[in-house]
């Protein structure tokens, strides 16, 4: 889990890995999930999820490294 104002509004947006999910059906092997602070409040559902390949435990880990390009 891991806290950053992504979309620079001033609100702690959330980024939540799940290197362990996977879909049988699918060749899907970890994700990261997005979710979005508007103005303090969050949805129920990601904003925004991102799956890795098969046994690739993406989303392991996460950081929050700040503005990038300062």
């Amino acid at each position: 889990v891991a806290l950053a104002d992504l979309n620079n509004d001033g609100w702690q947006d959330l980024v939540v890995g799940a290197p362990y999910y996977f879909e049988r059906k699918e060749e899907v092997g970890g994700a990261v999930y997005v979710y979005m602070n508007e103005g303090g409040v969050f949805q129920p559902h990601p904003s925004l999820a991102l799956t890795g390949p098969s046994y690739s435990a993406f989303g392991f880990a996460l950081a929050s490294i700040g503005d990038i390009n300062q």
